[in-house]
């Protein structure tokens, strides 16, 4: 919803804020806010039905800061039955220790405060548990006052089920997987959330597979994707399972029996379905996928640790050059190249072929060249292109 400031400044009274600090203190209380010029573009929480209108927008923005006072709020609405909560409750869940007077606050956000509970508004149709309530108190009296508290170092036992899933992950990066993190929550399911995070994701998901392969969909450019995800799934039982994602090879008889050997355990690739492939718009050719419970892999043993693990990268914006050279017979060394081309991101090989008639190897290897601060011009490309025909040339 694209609302514009100067609407904001005639429904609060005393409206101080610029446009930034506004649009960050809607963010900050739950509703995401970005400026585009003279507007605020507002994506309302998904349990926030109330706050699709303005009006109770601008009254939940008011009601969690002090200092704003609206210049005409919402009024007539009923209220809820109570939910009977202390302050004691509200600081066992909070790790907090306010006073009982905090609850009054609540007050101006349209509850009813009584000696045994509180009574939502009617519009707040998400409030049915202390904690619930906690959380709004939470909203009040902002995150600053709840005191930070080290965590006692005394008795640490350390989970067998997470050294477990270390070794695991540790043995899969040693033979050139990658590691994804993906979203618990999908469009269709067997558990579906009371309260969701989004809208069109209501259902916790059923697989590992399908965020696999949104993260192969998101990197169209790399033709070999070898990734890996361990997570629980919900059918409806939680269970937590290996699924692993192969792309862009002919044969996978070598990775598979990697994967066999540090796994300790048998696992299947099966191809994966086309109407998976095209809902999450994967453009890699042959893609393969494996999913295996994690209970059944119990001869992977912990690493010592620490383990010297990659730094994080930045990710650029701008598109890509992608070019495909293939050599016969010529050997080649990815350290050298990436001397000699100070834009290449990456090189890997996509094919690998021996001609029968004439014994010769040809592999084709992809590389790809990328800037962060803009894309390429057509000067760049062609400068890249002469570098690439001279270099291999020489070869």
């Amino acid at each position: 919803m694209k609302y514009n400031y100067s609407e904001f400044q005639q429904a609060i009274k005393n409206l101080q804020w610029s446009k930034q600090e506004l649009a960050d203190r809607l963010s900050v209380i739950g509703h995401e806010a970005v400026v585009t010029g003279e507007e605020l573009d507002v994506t309302v929480t998904s349990n926030r039905k109330d706050c699709q209108n303005f009006q109770y927008l601008v009254f939940d923005l008011c009601g969690v800061t002090e200092e704003l006072e609206q210049s005409n709020p919402p009024s007539g609405y009923s209220h809820s039955n109570v939910i009977p909560v202390s302050i004691e409750q509200v600081n066992r869940l909070l790790g907090s220790n306010l006073e009982p007077s905090v609850l009054k606050k609540l007050e101006k956000l349209g509850f009813i405060v009584e000696a045994n509970g509180v009574r939502p508004p009617n519009f707040r149709t998400g409030i049915e548990t202390v904690a619930d309530i906690a959380e709004e108190v939470l909203r009040v009296v902002g995150f600053e006052a709840i005191s930070i508290k080290e965590l006692s170092k005394a008795d640490i036992k350390v989970s067998p089920d997470y050294e477990k899933q270390l070794a695991i992950k540790q043995k899969l990066a040693g033979i050139g997987l990658f590691e994804t993190r993906t979203y618990s929550f999908e469009s269709n399911g067997d558990v579906e959330l009371k309260n969701p995070f989004s809208a069109t994701m209501p259902y916790l998901r059923t697989s590992l597979l399908q965020g696999l392969l949104v993260t192969a969909s998101k990197n169209p450019y790399m033709k070999r994707v070898s990734c890996f995800e361990i997570g629980n799934i919900f059918n409806p039982d939680e269970q937590t399972v290996l699924e692993i994602l192969l792309t862009g090879q002919k044969n996978y008889d070598h990775v598979t029996q990697q994967i066999i050997k540090v796994l300790g355990v048998t696992i299947t690739f099966q191809p994966v379905e086309d109407t998976l492939l095209t809902a999450s718009g994967v453009k890699q050719p042959n893609p393969v996928s494996a999913q295996l419970p994690i209970d059944k892999i119990t001869e992977v043993k912990p690493t010592n640790r620490p383990v010297d693990l990659p730094q994080f990268q930045p990710v650029s914006k701008f598109p890509p050059l992608v070019r495909d050279v293939t050599l016969i017979d010529t050997e080649f060394d990815s350290s050298t190249a990436a001397k000699i081309f100070p834009e290449l991101l990456f090189v890997e090989e996509i094919d690998n072929y021996v001609s029968p008639e004439t014994n010769k190897q040809s592999v084709t290897y992809r590389f790809l060249f990328q800037k962060f601060e803009s894309s390429f011009v057509d000067e760049e490309i062609r400068s890249i292109d002469q570098r690439l025909l001279k270099h291999f040339n020489n070869e």
